[in-house]
């Protein structure tokens, strides 16, 4: 299961070919940023998790980081645990103002 791209990173690229060819073998994440935009359109068998989900207000700052044992949590929930995980976003139907960056964040 060789994803794209080289490097020793933990984070790589993936190619839609390849997700289809290594489906059971990974967790998918959708994080659009709309949940309907979930609902109406996903991969089967991706689980939700907007990357809003990871920040809370802190003091001044509006947008901290959870701390680590919180995100611990929320990806044990979801079920993300010992497989490597696939992270996608997209612009989305309902709301069509997906920037990319969503999956960025949660990577």
């Amino acid at each position: 299961m060789e994803p794209y791209g080289g490097g020793d990173g933990r984070v790589r690229w993936v190619t839609p070919e390849w997700l289809m060819d290594n489906m059971d073998e990974v967790k998918i994440v959708d994080c659009q940023p709309n949940i309907h935009d979930y609902i109406f359109e996903h991969i089967p068998g991706a689980v939700y998790l907007n990357e809003g989900l990871f920040r809370e207000p802190r003091g001044m700052a509006p947008a901290m980081y959870i701390p680590e044992g919180t995100v611990e949590l929320i990806f044990r929930q979801a079920g993300i645990e010992d497989l490597p995980t696939v992270v996608y976003t997209g612009p989305g139907e309902v709301r069509v103002w997906g920037d990319g960056l969503e999956q960025t964040m949660l990577a």
